[in-house]
């Protein structure tokens, strides 16, 4: 059983990643670790953006979508583009 508290930190860091602010360099420097550990996350942020109906323009300036991009061009066998996965949200959402 999920406690409140826990799931409010959750509810919490999920807008934190969901925020629309363009980071600086030395906010967001993380290593290839830490993003990938924080994959799903991000995936999960990118696809509450796109449930919520925001513009592609203002996902493009989130935190995930930053990670994602990161991952993606570090390894991209590895890691789908975040524009491939809007477009796969964005298409289950229609579904």
């Amino acid at each position: 059983m999920i406690l409140t508290t826990d799931r409010n930190h959750a509810t919490q860091r999920l807008w934190q990643l969901c925020k629309s602010k363009v980071m600086t360099a030395a906010k967001s420097v993380l290593s290839i670790g830490e993003l990938e550990a924080g994959f799903p996350s991000y995936c999960l942020a990118l696809r509450t953006l796109v449930t919520q109906g925001k513009d592609q323009r203002i996902i493009e300036r989130t935190r995930c979508w930053d990670y994602l991009q990161r991952l993606h061009t570090s390894l991209p066998r590895e890691y789908r583009s975040p524009a491939d996965l809007l477009a796969r949200y964005q298409r289950s959402l229609q579904a």
